[in-house]
């Protein structure tokens, strides 16, 4: 595999790549993508015995006790903020911040212009802002509804 391939399965995979370097590429994953990755490395015996499942598949007993203590298997979705909230997060952004703080200076000075002006870039940056995020957001959203995943399962050794 060639060590200038990008992505983190050609680094995690490389056998020459220094094992440091391996180790500090898995702190820079989330422990989900960890475990991924750790399930994918492993011969596939290992990793069906800590899955605790077969080449045949769950039965049908076994994945209707998984759906209960894990729940269904599907994406989750972020919750949306509320109008009010998400103008707070925005209001938080550095730059915001500094312009707010160029305008209140501004402002104390008596440079009534430059006050005027800065106050509009901050009205208007965080207005564009988020009628361009909600924008993206209702794309999305009408994307999801779109689209409509299918999947085929073992259940005790039948492909559904």
């Amino acid at each position: 595999m060639s060590p200038n391939k990008k992505g983190i399965w050609p680094r995690l995979l490389n056998s020459q790549a220094k094992s440091g370097k391996k180790a500090q590429l898995l702190r820079d994953i989330s422990q989900s993508e960890q475990r991924l990755i750790e399930l994918c490395s492993q011969p596939l015996p290992l990793t069906f015995a800590q899955l605790e499942t077969s080449l045949k598949g769950l039965s049908s007993d076994e994945a209707e006790e998984r759906l209960n203590e894990y729940g269904p298997n599907g994406l989750t979705s972020k919750k949306r903020l509320s109008f009010w909230a998400d103008i707070g997060r925005r209001l938080k952004s550095p730059l915001v911040i500094q312009l707010l703080a160029i305008a209140i200076i501004s402002a104390i000075i008596g440079e009534s212009k430059s006050t005027i002006v800065v106050s509009l870039m901050v009205l208007l940056s965080i207005g564009l802002s988020y009628v361009l995020d909600h924008r993206s957001f209702q794309a999305v959203e009408a994307l999801g509804k779109r689209v409509k995943s299918r999947t085929l399962v073992l259940r005790n050794g039948i492909e559904t």
